[in-house]
Formats: C-alpha cells, sequence, structure tokens
C-alpha cells in the first residue's frame, strides 16, 4: 500500500475493517508505503538537517531501517516499497537504495523508477533509448525484461507471481518465470508504438520533414503514415525498426500549400500544422503540431 505524495502532518493508517491509526512520527513524510506491521517512506525527523530511506513501525514510530541520503539526492513519486520483513527500496535519482534491519545500505544501477519487491528481487521500469522505459525483473545480480519498451508506461505493481502494468491504454501482465518478452498479442491493445517529433521547421518545395521514432513494434517493425490536418494537408510514409529514429518527408497537397500561404501572412511568417499518424497494428504520440517557420522554394 502506498500513501501520497509529500505527506505531512497528522499522517494515519487506514486498514478495512479496522479505525484509522495515527502515525508515531515527528517530522516531514513522502513517498511512503506500508506492508504489514513497517511502514517505509522518505522523510526526516523535525529539526533535523539531513533526511533519508526511513523503516518504521508506525504505531510505535521506532526506527527498524535507516539510510541516509544526500542533500542534492530526490525521490520521485511512487518510487517508494517496503516489504513485510522490513525492508525498503527506492529509486533515488535513478539508483536503487535499498536497507533492511541489521543490513548497511547499498545503492545500485542507473535509470530505475518505480521499484516494487517479487520474490527475492524486484521489479522496476528501467530507462532504454527514445525516451522509453521498460519493465525488468532484477535478482541475482542480473537484469532480464519481462515487457516491451514503452514511452507511456507509467504505472507498475508487483507480488510474489508477476508484474502488472499500464501502457498505451492497455493494462499488460508477465509472470516471474516468463519466456524473454515479445509484444504484445494480436487483440486490442497496440503492438506497435511510435513517436511524432517537430523537423527543422523547412518547407521545401512541397516537403516538410517530420521525426519518427519507432519505440516498440512487432518484427516488421513500425509502418504507417503521417498526416498533417489528418490527411487533408500532406501525408509520408514510413517504415522503420523498433529502436530506430529516423527523419521523414511529408508531401504537401495543394489545400495543405494553400493553407501555409494563409497562415504566414496571418502568424507573421509562420504556419502550423496538427500532426497526427496512422499506425499499422498500433498508436502514435509525441508533439501534436508541426510549424513552418522558412519557406525554401
Amino acid at each position: 500500500m502506498r500513501i501520497g505524495r509529500r505527506v505531512e502532518g497528522r499522517v494515519r493508517v487506514l486498514a478495512p475493517g479496522a479505525p484509522a491509526e495515527p502515525v508515531a512520527w515527528d517530522g516531514p513524510l513522502f513517498e511512503a508505503a506500508l506492508a504489514g506491521e513497517r511502514l517505509a517512506f522518505w522523510g526526516g525527523r523535525r529539526g533535523a538537517s539531513r533526511g533519508g530511506l526511513f523503516v518504521i513501525a508506525p504505531r510505535t514510530g521506532a526506527v527498524e531501517a535507516f539510510a541516509r541520503m544526500r542533500p542534492e539526492e530526490d525521490v520521485g513519486e511512487d518510487d517508494v516499497d517496503a516489504a513485510p520483513d522490513g525492508r525498503a527500496v527506492a529509486a533515488v535519482d535513478g539508483r536503487l537504495l535499498t536497507v533492511a534491519p541489521g543490513v548497511p545500505p547499498a545503492r545500485f544501477g542507473s535509470g530505475f523508477s518505480r521499484p516494487r519487491f517479487s520474490g527475492a528481487g524486484f521489479v522496476a521500469l528501467h530507462e532504454r533509448p527514445l525516451d522509453a522505459r521498460t519493465p525488468v525483473i532484477l535478482e541475482g545480480g542480473s537484469m532480464r525484461a519481462i515487457g516491451s519498451a514503452s514511452g507511456s508506461l507509467e504505472i507498475l505493481e508487483a507480488d510474489d507471481r508477476g508484474a502488472a502494468w499500464l501502457a498505451n491504454g492497455c493494462v499488460l501482465y508477465a509472470p516471474r518465470d516468463s519466456a524473454p518478452p515479445a509484444e504484445p498479442p494480436a487483440g486490442p491493445c497496440p503492438r506497435a508504438e511510435v513517436v511524432l517529433e517537430e523537423g527543422d521547421q523547412v518547407l521545401r518545395g512541397r516537403r516538410l520533414r517530420v521525426i519518427v521514432k519507432c519505440v516498440a513494434a512487432p518484427a516488421a517493425g513500425c509502418r504507417g503514415t503521417a498526416l498533417l490536418g489528418k490527411g487533408r494537408y500532406g501525408r509520408g510514409a514510413f517504415a522503420l525498426p523498433a529502436g530506430a529514429r529516423r527523419r521523414i518527408e511529408v508531401g504537401l497537397t495543394d489545400r495543405g500549400i494553400r493553407h501555409v500561404r494563409r497562415r504566414r501572412e496571418r502568424l507573421h511568417d509562420v504556419a502550423v500544422f496538427d500532426l497526427s499518424a496512422k499506425v499499422r497494428d498500433g498508436r502514435a504520440h509525441g508533439v501534436r503540431g508541426v510549424v513552418v517557420a522558412r519557406v525554401r522554394r
């Protein structure tokens, strides 16, 4: 159970069928997670100059484990988890910080967020190229991906059997002992994910450059069409493998050329197009508009 962000003052533990119990703590308490009779959080004692990652008994406030954090270090939203035996883990500026009763704190790795205890190890999100993240299992000094990369992956939860996450509007699940990950099965969930970016803002004749990033895709890669004004003003086909970033050209229609002329007259030499894409068996997100700032004949 996680308790909200930046909680200060009166904190209570709410359990089904039981009265609310106040947490015996006299300082700031942020990004908390509750497991059994232990509460883990990033915080500090009132009046203390430096805080850290604490594991306490909520009823008494007794500290069972603690790791001091540097003043410049920060813990992101939903980046703390606790285990009933008193262990805790936090993603501190992308590194995993672990504490446990009677065990020295440890820091390791980089690029992690939202760690969750699972079996003898952790499940977490790991940064990948193209501003994407991948759900991974860390155990025994090794890391193994259990799902595809996604730029829209945000929510992750786990238990000793596996992990579930939300990506592109779909809830996905992988058992801990699953084989190397494949793309989502055919069905309603997108199997290809494209991110669109604005190009150099220069119209060359009838062609405008935009950038397409293929974050994840089945074996055939990301295939589709970039659209200006839902296709009324221009189109440009693309095909690229997963993990690739490519600049493509979108050819403007006659209507698109007229739009450039009108908008540049009204907006002081700048025209703006809505940018979207149709992706085969997938979806696109990213920049919603592309600007024409210069025209070259």
